[in-house]
């Protein structure tokens, strides 16, 4: 599509990327583009015309002035009164993620999952299919709410990156579960706590456990202060793309 669009209509393409370990896709759209947007943490060259901005990608539609969670999410998930839960997120049988960011698979994910039921509610979210005996736990709610859900969640085991990266700004304790490179932005998240790296699903189970054995209100004061810090190294990314491109603002309107 950049080729497409820059070479034979001459409409310029700019492409946003936060992603250092997506070495086809940013091989492919990188030469092409009119401009390469990144976080000022990016960690790779980019050829010719690239802009940075401090922070990163989820700050678009996750930064405290675009996105405000609703409280109401927890009736929406039949949840008792403070009834603490975690969500799992398992990544699609794609091809991207099999190159490069191998998963626990089918087993794994079932041992995860006992692992962690017998502590806390849990909901599943995957793209594809479940086994017929997790399909129960399946996180049955429109894509719109799904935010709204990770930033009540007590704690988010994920074998994708975006979500370990969101539940990062959220502020909502992760571990990631995957072989291979994180890229800057779980970097970041890691430095300040709020992401722990597992390999195999016995790490990720005894990461959730360490985090689930906290008492709650010290938990919560924790998370939110590791937060704040990881805030204060970003911006509102959709604010500044008004002013970057030029385009007529408006008044922020958080729901």
């Amino acid at each position: 599509i950049a080729l497409w669009n820059r070479d034979f209509l001459g409409i310029p393409v700019h492409v946003f990327a936060d992603d250092e370990t997506a070495l086809v896709s940013n091989w492919l759209t990188f030469r092409r583009a009119t401009e390469v947007i990144v976080p000022r943490s990016f960690a790779k060259r980019i050829p010719g015309r690239r802009a940075a901005y401090p922070g990163w990608q989820p700050l678009a539609y996750l930064h405290p002035r675009r996105f405000r969670p609703d409280g109401g999410i927890r009736g929406e998930l039949g949840l008792d009164g403070d009834e603490r839960f975690v969500i799992l997120r398992f990544a699609s049988c794609e091809v991207r993620e099999g190159l490069l960011r191998r998963g626990l698979g089918g087993e794994g994910r079932r041992r995860l999952v006992e692992a962690i039921l017998g502590r806390r509610r849990v909901f599943v979210s995957c793209d594809g299919p479940l086994p017929a005996d997790l399909e129960e736990l399946r996180l049955r709610l429109p894509p719109a709410r799904f935010h709204h859900a990770l930033a009540a969640a007590y704690l988010l085991v994920s074998e994708t990156r975006t979500t370990a990266a969101e539940a990062a700004v959220l502020g909502t304790p992760a571990v990631y579960c995957a072989a291979g490179p994180t890229g800057s932005l779980l970097d970041a998240g890691r430095s300040h706590g709020l992401v722990l790296r597992a390999s195999c699903e016995g790490e990720a189970a005894a990461a959730a456990g360490d985090i689930l054995d906290r008492a709650p209100a010290e938990a919560r004061a924790e998370r939110d202060l590791r937060r704040r810090r990881l805030l204060e190294e970003g911006i509102d990314l959709t604010g500044w793309m008004v002013e970057h491109f030029g385009l007529p603002g408006r008044k922020p309107e958080p729901g």
